[in-house]
């Protein structure tokens, strides 16, 4: 399984032919099979109305905010918490986050439904926290789905900050932690040195549009 790092929470993911694009904020190329939404919130789906018009990208999201992406003629299917998409030889499992969703439109706040994460399973098994705070039932996810590597939200105020997100990598177990949801903001910047400090060589930390193989 090969990934890039698109900036922000977009993370892109190839893999048995297909390619999978999670929260797709990013001004990167990328041409994804299946975009995956983990809440409604502006710096998450991002262009993924133009990429899905574009390339004819089906994308997945909860049960609302696939309604939501449908009445704008987009081809979205709506899953929910524990249901599994499945795209080829590549398995998509909804699992639970701990944030909030909604679409802003003019002055009115649309409800977007409940925020998730992800867990992709193919060649390498990978978990994409989307935005959350730190919760002890990511040890479920460890023991159902053991993934080989974890995208975790490290940036604090919106997320986890870093000692949240290192209990988190200490609950998952997953043999690389990659951090995102940082610096992209003022009030999300972080220098990375407890997760260095502590992760040691289980922390990558990825360059922007440089491409990774796990």
């Amino acid at each position: 399984m090969k990934f890039r790092w698109l900036g922000h929470s977009a993370v892109e993911l190839e893999d048995r032919g297909k390619t999978v694009v999670v929260d797709p904020f990013t001004d990167e190329p990328t041409k994804p099979d299946v975009i995956c939404l983990t809440h409604g919130h502006s710096d998450h789906v991002g262009s993924t109305m133009d990429l899905a018009r574009k390339h004819g990208s089906k994308v997945v999201a909860i049960f609302e905010l696939a309604n939501y992406l449908r009445s704008k003629g987009v081809d979205a299917t709506g899953i929910n918490m524990g249901g599994t998409f499945k795209t080829g030889d590549i398995e998509i499992s909804m699992v639970e986050a701990k944030h909030s969703s909604s679409i802003t439109e003019g002055d009115d706040t649309i409800y977007a439904g409940e925020p998730c994460g992800y867990v992709v399973r193919g060649s390498r098994t990978v978990y994409h926290a989307g935005d959350t705070s730190l919760f002890s039932d990511m040890r479920l996810i460890k023991e159902l789905y053991a993934p080989d590597l974890s995208f975790l939200p490290v940036g604090g105020f919106y997320t986890m900050d870093e000692r949240q997100a290192l209990m988190a990598a200490e609950l998952l177990g997953s043999r690389v932690i990659v951090p995102i949801h940082y610096d992209t903001f003022d009030v999300i910047r972080t220098d990375l040195e407890l997760l260095k400090e502590n992760l040691r060589e289980r922390l990558l930390v990825p360059e922007r549009g440089k491409i990774y193989e796990v």
